[in-house]
Formats: structure tokens, sequence, C-alpha cells
């Protein structure tokens, strides 16, 4: 999925939104241009590890380089900063 401006702070937001009804495993990696690569190829490799990462943790999650922001199953209301 690809965001058009949108801050890192809100993706923990945008993702609770769009995956509280979903009954199927989910993960993601989330990155801001130009914050966390300038390239298209940096961004997506970013991006990959940060979504290896929330699978690795059990899914239904979010992982995001910038905030480090997980969100996590949609039973749990809200997200929190967290290292990851």
């Amino acid at each position: 999925m690809l965001l058009i401006n949108a801050e890192a702070g809100n993706l923990a937001v945008i993702v609770d939104r769009l995956t509280s009804a979903l009954d199927i495993a989910w993960s993601a990696g989330g990155m801001c241009y130009p914050d966390n690569g300038a390239t298209v190829e940096r961004l997506m490799d970013h991006a990959t590890a940060m979504q290896t990462r929330a699978k690795q943790d059990g899914g239904r999650r979010l992982y995001a380089l910038s905030a480090m922001t997980l969100c996590r199953s949609r039973s749990t209301k809200g997200c929190s900063a967290g290292s990851v």
C-alpha cells in the first residue's frame, strides 16, 4: 500500500481502520519517504524487513521504521510505541 503525504504518526491509525474487520492474518511494514530512503529499492527493503519482523512477532501488527509503531490485533484497540 502506498500512502501519499501520510505522516509516520498516522500510520497506526490508518492501519487500524483498514484492518479492524479483517479475519485473516496480516502483517505490515511502514516506511516514509524520504525519511527512510530516497529510492524505491531502499524503501521496499526497509518495508520488507519491518513486515518480516511483524510476522515473526506474531502478525496482526504494523512495524514502521521511523516511528517504531506497532498495532496489535483488532481486539486490542489503539497502538503503542515500542522498540522493535
